[in-house]
């Protein structure tokens, strides 16, 4: 006996139930490398602003060396700057180590999400065997 277009339609509903939390895991997965994707470039313009910040602060320490005369002047204000910029490095640094474990974080949720799903298709799999078995037991299904 062959399945009728109602029994392929419920074995397809029971299919689409199955993976909807599969797809719902992958979408949230994919909305989070967004959020650190977004974060990363974030830092990187960071970084490339403090780069600029330092050469203009390179360009400024060689016309110290011409102006020999007015350097003691000048110092206490670039220290000052130095230390500031030091302070912005030190954060950066901070951020850094935290975006870093965030990426490890995500690795690992990655990695489970992965397992998780692995099971899943596995179960599936499982299941659909069940199913034809059960089908071809009761003459629904001929292969």
């Amino acid at each position: 006996m062959a399945l009728t277009n109602d029994d392929l339609y419920a074995i397809s509903q029971l299919l689409d139930n199955k993976l909807t939390p599969i797809h719902h895991r992958l979408d949230k997965l994919e909305g989070r490398l967004d959020n650190i994707d977004d974060r990363l470039g974030s830092i990187d313009d960071r970084l490339g602003s403090i780069d600029d910040r330092l050469g203009s602060i390179d360009d400024r320490l060689g016309g110290i060396d011409d102006r020999l005369g007015s350097i003691d002047d000048r110092l206490g204000g670039i220290d000052d700057r130095l230390d500031k910029i030091d302070d912005r490095l030190d954060i950066t640094a901070m951020k850094q180590n935290l975006t870093s474990k965030k990426l490890d974080d995500l690795k690992l949720d990655v990695n489970i999400a992965e397992r998780d799903i692995r099971r899943d298709i596995h179960k599936l799999n499982d299941e659909m065997e069940t199913i034809v078995e059960t089908l071809k037991q009761h003459e629904l299904l001929s292969l």
